[in-house]
């Protein structure tokens, strides 16, 4: 009986930390569902600022300047989204 009671005990804490290691894991799984949502929204941003710098034509100096911040801006996005999905399906 105490070699039962032991191997109980023992089971008991491995669920435990596995519910511990769920509950971590459902965290991180939300964090990130979060940030992607959040980079979607910014590169819907970046992509209507695009646009309507487009509609702008070949315009200023101060225009193409802040075309390619953004489209450096809107790369870098991707590039975190990307790992952010690939993160996600581990």
């Amino acid at each position: 009986m105490a070699a039962l009671d032991r191997e109980v005990t023992r089971l008991e804490q491995s669920v435990e930390a596995f519910q511990a290691d769920d509950v971590q894991q459902k965290r991180q799984v939300q964090e990130l569902q979060s940030r992607l949502d959040e980079l979607k929204s910014n590169m819907q941003a970046q992509t209507s600022a695009l646009d309507a710098l487009e509609g702008s034509g070949t315009g200023s100096t101060d225009q193409d300047l802040r075309r390619r911040q953004l489209e450096e801006q809107r790369r870098a996005l991707q590039e975190e989204f990307e790992l952010l999905m690939d993160l996600s399906l581990e």
